[in-house]
């Protein structure tokens, strides 16, 4: 419970000293992801911006993230496709086990110039187990969803996420933990 009080404070404490740029939720049958994202500037081409998550599940199980990307158009050949790349740095427990782990990001965006309301995202983070601490060996999250912009600014959506904490507990007989693992819906405002 204690590391789980102390990422929903931190997100907070930094969204009320900043404008946000985005508030996303998405729920399922067991779980729960908050996620609040803001923008840091322009770099070239690309826009950087930082974002804070939790996840949690009704096994108990938890995550919290901070996470760092920088998104821009793919290329001439591709309008309405966004790509990114970033960092992110989570902290989680699941059951009797705790692991900490920094991972690379992979990110895509797509609004079809023809139909721009539809978006469709995608994302995967990985850290391997050179960069996974403590209980973990290494650390997957992936996920893809489909939304619509029902008005400008606020977009509801279905997707699918795993989120899986593989354990350095016993080479003999290694463990995953799936921290989330299925379909959710979600809404995600921007301001």
């Amino acid at each position: 419970m204690f590391p789980r009080t102390v990422v929903a404070g931190l997100i907070m404490a930094v969204s009320a000293s900043a404008s946000a740029q985005s508030v996303d939720v998405s729920l399922s049958d067991d779980t729960a992801k908050f996620t609040y994202s803001q923008a840091v500037g322009k770099q070239g081409f690309g826009r950087g911006a930082w974002d804070a998550s939790v996840l949690f599940n009704d096994d108990d199980d938890f995550f919290g993230s901070l996470g760092v990307h920088v998104m821009g158009e793919a290329g001439s050949g591709a309008p309405g496709l966004d790509a990114g790349v970033g960092l992110k740095f989570y902290g989680m427990s699941a059951g009797d086990y705790e692991a900490a782990a920094v991972a690379i990001s992979g990110l895509l965006h797509f609004a079809p110039p023809a139909a721009p309301r539809f978006h469709f995202r995608g994302y995967a983070n990985f850290a391997p187990s050179v960069v996974t601490f403590m209980d973990g060996d290494d650390f997957t999250e992936i996920g893809i969803d489909l939304g619509y912009e029902i008005v400008r600014d606020a977009v509801f959506y279905v997707g699918y996420r795993r989120v899986t904490l593989d354990l350095d507990i016993d080479k003999q007989k290694p463990k995953d933990v799936k921290l989330d693992r299925g379909a959710h819906v979600g809404i995600r405002f921007s301001f």
